[in-house]
């Protein structure tokens, strides 16, 4: 299989030798691995103060969304834009 990622974003998928592959493009080879999406973790506990050792160990784990279970909403919207704002690792808001 080929995935096409343009701006973050699969922009095609599909057998190889069926896609188009821009000329510009990076070319992993990806011979006997597997592509998955990023997995969500939808009931985790942590301390704000402690979220910048917590979002390295999701991403290394694959965990790209995670529901926090223990900060008032205001919170969860001030870590979501962390990564950005390169305080910690992670995955990007949208």
């Amino acid at each position: 299989m080929t995935v096409v990622i343009t701006a973050g974003r699969i922009a095609a998928l599909g057998k190889t030798g069926e896609v188009a592959i821009p000329e510009d493009a990076l070319v992993v080879d990806a011979t006997g691995k597997f592509l998955i999406p990023g997995l969500w973790d939808i009931h985790v506990h942590w301390e704000t103060k402690h979220i910048a050792s917590y979002l390295p160990l999701f991403i290394a784990n694959g965990v790209t969304g995670v529901r926090n279970m223990g900060d008032p909403p205001e919170i969860a919207f001030q870590m979501r834009k962390a990564p950005q704002r390169e305080e910690t690792c992670g995955a990007r808001a949208s």
